[in-house]
């Protein structure tokens, strides 16, 4: 008997012998794929890190969640035979990740679930989320991520320092130049920069 397998996203299994007697039944149809998009170059350079940094601007968190979650938990899917058909388990990849992650509005922290960043914490890894700035005006995202720099790239014990930014051109400038001030003490550090906008 003819069916199909679809993947989704959040990943999801199924199998359904009706979508072909569909298909025949009904007009096709017309859909539109776009991309890939992206490389892994920002998670290679983060994985090769000593300290990963990560630093989202509103909805740069869409760049930096992903990164984060593969930097710290390992997803196992496996057939259950409780009532739950899949389980997720999580393992510890890294120790040195931290992200920020500035909003302009509360609301926006809905984004994410707070389940989901409590469990990369959980993980090791140390979350900073700033009041809003639509009230308490803009942190210094500068002086947050020089510590973080000179943290994990300064000292007897220096280690190299990866970090990823995405968020508004002033915060992206601000850290790149945070990390050419590092590059010009002899930190190893190595900055990639996910940008949006029109």
């Amino acid at each position: 008997q003819p069916s199909t397998y679809t993947r989704t996203h959040p990943p999801a299994e199924v199998e359904n012998p009706n979508f072909l007697a569909y298909q025949h039944s009904h007009s096709p149809l017309p859909v539109r794929l776009d991309g890939p998009y992206g490389s892994s170059h920002a998670l290679d350079t983060l994985r090769a890190s000593d300290t990963a940094i990560l630093v989202a601007g509103g909805s740069g968190i869409a760049v930096v969640y992903p990164l984060a979650e593969a930097l710290l938990l390992r997803h196992h899917r496996h057939r259950s035979s409780s009532s739950c058909p899949w389980t997720t388990t999580y393992s510890r990849q890294r120790a040195a990740v931290r992200m920020l992650w500035v909003v302009h509005s509360a609301s926006h922290k809905e984004w994410i679930p707070a389940e989901r960043l409590r469990e990369l914490e959980g993980a090791g890894m140390e979350l900073v989320v700033p009041p809003p700035t639509g009230e308490a005006g803009r942190p210094d995202v500068e002086g947050l991520v020089e510590g973080w720099v000179a943290e994990g790239g300064d000292g007897d014990e220096a280690g190299e320092v990866g970090v990823v930014v995405s968020g508004p051109d002033g915060m992206n400038r601000v850290v790149r130049n945070v990390c050419a001030r590092a590059l010009g003490r002899g930190t190893r550090v190595r900055v990639g920069v996910e940008k949006f906008g029109w």
